[in-house]
């Protein structure tokens, strides 16, 4: 799941532990809206994408599932 790190402190360590936990974006009170919108927008794409390959991975995980055993050696 895509996430945001919003503070309102202006310290460094926390938003650079955010980013190292996965957070996609760190926002600094106050913030523009649009940057907000436009960073949720970018997740959304992302998300979408990494869910189209996760999906056509488990596809071809399924169809190798099913090849013979020397089927396998070949595509090795």
């Amino acid at each position: 799941m895509p996430t945001f790190f919003i503070t309102g402190a202006g310290d460094i360590p926390a938003p650079v532990q955010a980013m190292k936990a996965g957070a996609l974006e760190v926002f600094t009170k106050p913030f523009d809206d649009e940057q907000l919108l436009v960073a949720v927008a970018l997740a959304i794409t992302k998300s979408r994408q990494l869910n189209r390959e996760r999906a056509e991975l488990a596809e071809l995980r399924a169809r190798f599932e099913t090849l013979t055993r020397r089927e396998r050696r070949v595509v090795a």
